[in-house]
C-alpha cells in the first residue's frame, strides 16, 4: 500500500492563471445570460450637452427716448432669454452706470447731476449664463440739471393754529433758484381756485362755504422744471350760522323747456354773425333761438288771385333775395350748431299794403295764411331747414309796427287756417307758439281763450307766449291749469332784465327769452322813429353783446354773464323744485334734472352786502361739493370755492349786488 499515492496525487491542482481564466469565462457567461456569447450591440453613449449660442434681448423702457431729464431718475429695461437672463448692465454714453443688476426688474439709479447738462446716451447690456451678450437699441435723452433746486414755500396768513372766520386771506412766499411758476392752494386736498401764477401769492377764501371744524390748508409752489415744494398748516373755521335755506325736492313746480333769446336774421351779414351765435350757445347757454324776419311785407303784391296756390315763380324770386338769404343762412348756421326743434321761426313788423298793412283786412285772410306758409314750406323743402316752431305774428295787439294788428278772434281764426294748409301740404311737424302779445293781460284774458276755443289750433300749439318788460306773467300759470288744457304751459318771450326773468318763473314761465342777443337794427323801429343805428330797439335792457360798427365785432355786456348764471346750468327737463329763505334782498331758485341727477340753486343779491346761508337740503341728494359761479360788478362768471356738503347741509356767501349758482351732479 505504501506504493499506492494518495488522490491528491493522482489528481494534482491546476495552477493559478489557468483558475483565473476559468472565473472570468464563467462570469462573460453570467452576463451574457448564462452561457454562450451574445450577438446584442452595447448601448450607445449619453449625447453631449445643448449649446446656448442665442444672445439675450433687453429693451430699455425708461426715461423716454428723447425726455428732458434732470436730478435722480430711475433708469429701467426688459430683457429675455431662451433660457435665462443672468444680469442686466446699464450704459452712459458706453460707460457703466452702476453695477450689473443681477435680478428682475432691471433698473438703476441715475443721478443725472453728474453728467453735464446736454445729450447723452443710455444702452441696457444684459447677459446670459453662456456668457452671450445682447444690447439694447439706444435711447438719446438730453440732460437739463440747470434748475436742480426745488422752490420754497410758507405760509404768510393765516398763522398755524388760528380760528378763522367769514373772508380769510390766505398768503404764502414762494422762493427758487431761477424762478417760481405759480402757487397753488389747498383746503382738504381740494384746490382753492386757480393756481395764482403772479407774486404776491394769495386766495380770498370765503370760510362761510365751508364747515365749521379743524381743516387744513396747503400751499404748493412750483418752478419751470415742474419741481415742487408743498406747506401746511392747520385751522379751526367757527362761523355764526347764516341765512336758513330749505331746499326742498318733494315740492315740485314747471318743468324747465329751456331759455334763450330773440336773434335779428338780417345781421347775418355774410356770416359775421357767426362769433355771436358761438358765444351765445358756447358761453351763455342759450338753448332757444326765436329768428325774426322782419317787416312782413316781402309780398308787395298779390302772387295771384287764389290763396290756395303757391304761385312758385313768384315766390322763388322773393325768396332767394337778400333779406331771405340772410334769413336762410342765419338758420342753416344755428341747425349746424344743433339748434333745430327749439328753433322758432318768427315774423315781425307790419304786412303789405293790399294785405291792410298794419291791420290784417278780414277779406285777406286767406291770402295771408298763404303768404306765412308758403315761407315756412319753401324752407322746409327748398332749403331743407330745420325748424320745430313757428310764430307767424308779433304783438297783434299793439301798434300796428310791431306786428301785423288782429283782435283776439281774429288771430284764432287765421291761426286754424294756417294750421289746415300746414298740415295739407305735409308740415302737420310744425309746432305753434303765441299768441305773443304785448300786453300779459290782453294775452291772458282776451288771446288764450279764444285760441283755446280751437281744437285744431291747440292739438298743434305748445306753448303760449307773452311780451312784457316788468316782469308781470297776468296769471297765466293759473288760466292755463284751470283751463281744458292744463298740460300746456307758457314761455315769455321777450324781457330784458335778469330780475324780470327771475320774477317770470317765480311765476311759472316753462321758459325765459332775452330781447335782444345782440344789437341790430331793425325796420320797425326805425319806422318807430328809433333811428337806424344798432341798436334801435333794445327793449328796457341793452343787447346781450354789444356790437361795434368800426371793428363788426360782438362783445359780451354784464348782461350777457348774469344770464349765463341762468342759462347755463339748467338743462331741459330740469324741474323747479322749492327754495325757502327770508333774505327780503334775494331772489334764489332751485331745480333737479333727473335724468342727470344734477341739482342746481341760483339765485339773486339785490342787496349790497354780502349774505351768509346755512342750506338744507330735503329729498335731495348730491355729489360734494356744489361748484360756486359769481357774477358782480367786477367779476364775470368766476368760480369761487366749491361748497362742500355733509349729510345734506351746507353754507355759502351770496355777495352783494351778484347773481350766483350752485351746481352739482347727482350722486
Amino acid at each position: 500500500m505504501n506504493n499506492i499515492k494518495n488522490e491528491a496525487d493522482r489528481h494534482p491542482s491546476p495552477a493559478p492563471l489557468q483558475m483565473a481564466l476559468a472565473i472570468a469565462f464563467a462570469l462573460i457567461a453570467i452576463s451574457c445570460g448564462g452561457g454562450g456569447e451574445s450577438d446584442a450591440p452595447p448601448p450607445p453613449p449619453p449625447p453631449p450637452p445643448p449649446t446656448d449660442s442665442r444672445a439675450p434681448q433687453p429693451a430699455l423702457s425708461a426715461p423716454a427716448a428723447g425726455a428732458t431729464v434732470s436730478g435722480s431718475l430711475t433708469v429701467s429695461a426688459t430683457a429675455s432669454d431662451d433660457v435665462g437672463v443672468i444680469g442686466v448692465q446699464f450704459k452712459l454714453d458706453g460707460v457703466n452706470l452702476g453695477v450689473e443688476d443681477t435680478s428682475s426688474p432691471y433698473d438703476v439709479t441715475w443721478d443725472s447731476t453728474t453728467a453735464s447738462n446736454g445729450a447723452h446716451s443710455l444702452t441696457a447690456v444684459a447677459r446670459d449664463a453662456a456668457g452671450n451678450t445682447g444690447t439694447s437699441a439706444v435711447r438719446s435723452v438730453t440732460v437739463d440739471n440747470s434748475d436742480a433746486i426745488s422752490p420754497t414755500v410758507s405760509f404768510t396768513s393765516p398763522t398755524s393754529g388760528a380760528t378763522v372766520t367769514g373772508a380769510v386771506t390766505v398768503a404764502a412766499t414762494a422762493t427758487d433758484n431761477v424762478g417760481v411758476v405759480g402757487v397753488q392752494f389747498s383746503l382738504d386736498g381740494n384746490a382753492l381756485g386757480a393756481e395764482d401764477l403772479t407774486a404776491p401769492y394769495s386766495y380770498a377764501w370765503a370760510t362761510t362755504g365751508t364747515s365749521n371744524g379743524s381743516h387744513q390748508l396747503t400751499a404748493t409752489a412750483r418752478d419751470a422744471a415742474a419741481r415742487t415744494a408743498t406747506a401746511t398748516l392747520s385751522v379751526t373755521v367757527s362761523n355764526v350760522a347764516g341765512t336758513a335755506l330749505t331746499i326742498n325736492g318733494n315740492q315740485r313746480f314747471q318743468t324747465i323747456d329751456g331759455f334763450g333769446i330773440s336773434a335779428n336774421s338780417a345781421s347775418w351779414d355774410n356770416g359775421e354773425l357767426r362769433p355771436a351765435i358761438d358765444k351765445l350757445i358756447d358761453e351763455n347757454g342759450s338753448t332757444i333761438w326765436r329768428v325774426v324776419l322782419e317787416m312782413a311785407d316781402w309780398e308787395a303784391a298779390n302772387d295771384d288771385a287764389d290763396p290756395n296756390n303757391f304761385n312758385w315763380t313768384y315766390y322763388n324770386t322773393i325768396y332767394s333775395s337778400p333779406r331771405f338769404e340772410e334769413l336762410w343762412a342765419t338758420i342753416a348756421y344755428l341747425n349746424q350748431k344743433g339748434v333745430t326743434n327749439l328753433l322758432m321761426l318768427n315774423f315781425m313788423g307790419r304786412g303789405p299794403t293790399w294785405l291792410g298793412g298794419a291791420d290784417l283786412a278780414s277779406s285777406m285772410e286767406d291770402e295771408w295764411v298763404e303768404t306765412v306758409a308758403s315761407v315756412v314750406y319753401y324752407a322746409r323743402n327748398n332749403r331743407h331747414l330745420q325748424f320745430g316752431l313757428f310764430a307767424p305774428n308779433n304783438e297783434m295787439d299793439w301798434d300796428g309796427i310791431e306786428g301785423i294788428r288782429m283782435n283776439a278772434a281774429q288771430n284764432a281764426r287765421v291761426m286754424r287756417k294756417l294750421a289746415a294748409r300746414l298740415d295739407a301740404n305735409g308740415l302737420s311737424d310744425i309746432r305753434f307758439i303765441g299768441p305773443d302779445t304785448a300786453s300779459v293781460s290782453q294775452g291772458v284774458n282776451d288771446y288764450f281763450p279764444a285760441l283755446m276755443a280751437e281744437p285744431a289750433v291747440m292739438a298743434k300749439l305748445d306753448h303760449f307766449a307773452l311780451h312784457d318788460y316788468g316782469g308781470a306773467t297776468g296769471g297765466a300759470d293759473g288760466a292755463i291749469r284751470g283751463s281744458a288744457y292744463p298740460g300746456r304751459n307758457f314761455w315769455m318771450t321777450e324781457l330784458s332784465l335778469i330780475e324780470h326773468a327771475f320774477s317770470s318763473i317765480s311765476q311759472g314761465a316753462a321758459a325765459v327769452l332775452v330781447w335782444d342777443g345782440y344789437d341790430s337794427v331793425y325796420n320797425h323801429a326805425i319806422l318807430a322813429g328809433r333811428g337806424s343805428s344798432p341798436p334801435n330797439d333794445a327793449g328796457n335792457g341793452p343787447a346781450l353783446l354789444s356790437y361795434s360798427t368800426s371793428t363788426h365785432l360782438y362783445t359780451p355786456r354784464k348782461p350777457f354773464y348774469e344770464f349765463a348764471q341762468l342759462f347755463k346750468f339748467i338743462p331741459a327737463g330740469s324741474v323747479r323744485v322749492a327754495a325757502t329763505e327770508s333774505n327780503a334782498n334775494v331772489t334764489m331758485f332751485a331745480f333737479h334734472h333727473a335724468a342727470t341727477g344734477r341739482v342746481t340753486l341760483v339765485g339773486r343779491n339785490a342787496g349790497s352786502s354780502n349774505v351768509t346761508f346755512s342750506g338744507s337740503l330735503a329729498s335731495l341728494s348730491v355729489a360734494s361739493p356744489f361748484e360756486f359761479y359769481r357774477t358782480t360788478s367786477s367779476v364775470n362768471m368766476e368760480r369761487g370755492t366749491d361748497v362742500p356738503v355733509t349729510g345734506g347741509a351746507f353754507s355759502f356767501v351770496a355777495p352783494g349786488n351778484s347773481v350766483f349758482t350752485l351746481t352739482s351732479t347727482g350722486p
